[in-house]
């Protein structure tokens, strides 16, 4: 049970998403990147199926907050979304060009994958060492977008997920 909640940095967020996917999906923290944009070489990354990377995306600070308060040492940040988690899935599964097997296969299908991300991360409400909420109030994924990618034997899908928090300015 969340005992407060408390001002953070966006960088501890991330960190603990990124801990909670690998946790969840039983992968190594190696297959879920920190970036701060999804459109990097596929070159660079692992020569595995499939891996996630997280990005920070769009954040607006709470304006009635701040206004008349004066000097402040945590300001109240609304992303919507806030991350993006990309996931790249091979997709020479269906040599024909179809890919049906891409988006069905229970066991190497990107939608089975989502399903996990999904579930691994709606109403995730991230706590410190002392049981206090790092967030103002649990994420929630707010859209998805599935899309192909060159070279053609790789496609992604990105979740966009909504995320509100205290940056802690200290």
């Amino acid at each position: 049970m969340i005992s407060q909640r408390v001002a953070t940095k966006l960088e501890i967020l991330l960190l603990a998403i990124r801990a909670k996917l690998s946790a969840d999906l039983s992968w190594d923290q190696s297959r879920v990147d920190l970036v701060l944009s999804d459109e990097k070489e596929l070159d660079q990354y692992p020569k595995d199926e499939s891996f996630i990377q997280i990005s920070p995306y769009r954040f607006n600070v709470d304006q009635p907050v701040l206004t008349g308060g004066g000097p402040t040492d945590a300001l109240v940040m609304e992303g919507s979304p806030g991350i993006v988690v990309t996931i790249w899935k091979r997709v020479n599964l269906d040599r024909a060009g179809r890919a049906p097997a891409y988006l069905t296969d229970q066991t190497v299908g990107v939608v089975q994958l989502v399903r996990k991300v999904l579930k691994s991360l709606t109403l995730y409400d991230p706590v410190d060492a002392s049981g206090n909420g790092l967030l103002e109030e649990p994420m929630r994924p707010t859209a998805m977008e599935f899309r192909p990618k060159r070279p053609l034997d790789w496609g992604k899908v990105a979740i966009f997920i909504e995320m509100k928090y205290q940056e802690d300015l200290t």
